[in-house]
């Protein structure tokens, strides 16, 4: 399910599209990101930390459009996982990180 909030996309993940949703985003993603994502894994029982890493190749692409992909698992202890996706406990967090890596972006970092 898609949903377009104010100034993000909000993917939400459930146990039936898991396996394909990271290849479908990228197919449909590439060389159109006009706003930021986040990806919610809420609804995901099962989920393991590999079925996570599976969306790192949509990082590039954010990247490019200055725009910022944030993967929203409450599964696991974030601190316990290295991953360059940015990872958030909850959707409100997920959009306190959009705002802190916009001002990072907007001064140069």
């Amino acid at each position: 399910m898609l949903d377009t909030a104010a100034s993000y996309d909000l993917v939400e993940v459930s146990e039936a599209n898991l396996p394909v949703l990271a290849k479908e985003l990228l197919s449909a993603l590439k060389d159109k990101v006009r706003q930021h994502m986040v990806i919610d894994f809420s609804n995901v029982l099962a989920l393991e930390i590999d079925q996570i890493s599976d969306y790192q190749v949509l990082l590039p692409f954010f990247v490019a459009a200055k725009k910022s992909i944030v993967l929203v698992v409450p599964q696991f202890n974030l601190t316990e996982i290295d991953s360059p996706l940015s990872l958030s406990p909850t959707i409100l967090e997920a959009e306190d990180l959009i705002q802190m890596e916009e001002i990072e972006r907007d001064l140069g970092f």
